[in-house]
């Protein structure tokens, strides 16, 4: 119980390695003792903290093995957590279908419930859920209802996580004053609450996008590179990848593009990705890649990279964007 405890204090402070290792040291116990509640909670945590930091492959059995136990338990309000978390990293690396409707799953019980932490909690993984598809309106609308149930929660650090990932997913759309709007109340929360908070080195990428969106090439590269150096330092290999992602792009915007930069920035991003896996995430940074190689007078070479983006989004039945990009590949010469 006290290295639960512990866990919690490091995951609060977005200590997650730290958090991490105390959370290992419960799970045998709780094995050993056959103690349900000592390991739901735990196992749902950990896998959260790995989840963070892009070791899904590593989350999923967590979050299976938390929902077994919860619910055993009948703490429904935390095994509804872990099934919508569950349903996330199973869409983050690739079943998309399945992982929305265990998502769908979960938010009719905690509608059932009317409870405004575990609605925002669903509505959050599920906008996470749609950008990694390449749907950022029903990010949006997802995004938006997870920030209102934060506030009805009157959970503070939730909030800055709904308006952060609601920024995130009005950038993808292009909608850059409003996302520019949604970052100014997440970062609000953030400097009320204090301290380095989850999520920093995304919302750090996604405030480099919105500057790359609105011509301010400059800014975005400097915050890029800092959220690459706050992803490192917090061990995310997610965070790390949507930055790097992020940096590429603004590194082919500039004036004089520095195109070889931008690849191996692309390179390291796509490197990331596959270590986690993600191959919805893997295969909108083989479309960027190929829309660089379009831009810098070369289509000949962007028909690789478009070719593994169609690929990766069949495999994981995300079929409008297949569409999307195989469009792009009638463009090109034979």
């Amino acid at each position: 119980h006290i290295h639960c405890w512990l866990g919690r204090i490091h995951g609060a402070r977005n200590a997650l390695s730290e958090a991490l290792e105390h959370y290992s040291q419960v799970l045998p116990v709780a094995q050993e003792i056959g103690d349900p509640e000592l390991l739901g909670f735990p196992s749902n945590a950990m896998g959260q903290g790995l989840m963070v930091q892009g070791r899904v492959e590593k989350s999923e059995p967590l979050f299976r093995q938390s929902m077994t136990a919860l619910e055993q338990t009948g703490h429904l309000g935390y095994w509804v957590q872990a099934l919508a978390n569950h349903g996330a990293a199973i869409a983050i690396m690739g079943d998309y279908a399945e992982g929305l409707a265990e998502l769908q799953r979960a938010l009719a019980r905690a509608q059932e419930m009317d409870s405004a932490s575990s609605i925002c909690l669903v509505h959050f993984n599920l906008g996470m859920v749609h950008l990694l598809g390449g749907d950022p309106l029903r990010a949006i609308e997802a995004a938006r209802k997870a920030a209102r149930a934060a506030e009805k929660s009157g959970d503070r650090l939730f909030v800055y996580w709904g308006r952060g990932v609601q920024a995130y997913a009005e950038a993808d759309a292009g909608q850059f004053e409003a996302a520019e709007a949604s970052m100014a109340k997440s970062q609000a929360v953030a400097r009320e609450l204090g301290g380095r908070l989850l999520f920093e080195d995304w919302f750090l990428a996604v405030r480099a996008q919105i500057a790359l969106g609105t011509g301010r090439i400059q800014e975005a590269l400097a915050l890029a590179e800092r959220a690459v150096v706050i992803a490192q330092e917090m061990d995310s290999l997610a965070g790390e990848a949507i930055a790097l992602l992020v940096w590429g792009r603004a590194l082919a915007s500039l004036e004089s593009p520095r195109w070889d930069e931008a690849e191996s920035r692309f390179a390291e991003s796509l490197r990331l990705i596959e270590s986690m896996p993600s191959p919805p995430q893997a295969a909108h940074t083989h479309l960027v890649w190929g829309t660089v190689c379009r831009d810098r007078g070369n289509p000949a070479a962007a028909r690789e990279p478009w070719e593994r983006a169609a690929a990766l989004w069949e495999a994981c039945g995300i079929t409008w964007q297949v569409e999307t990009v195989r469009a792009l590949i009638e463009t090109l010469p034979e």
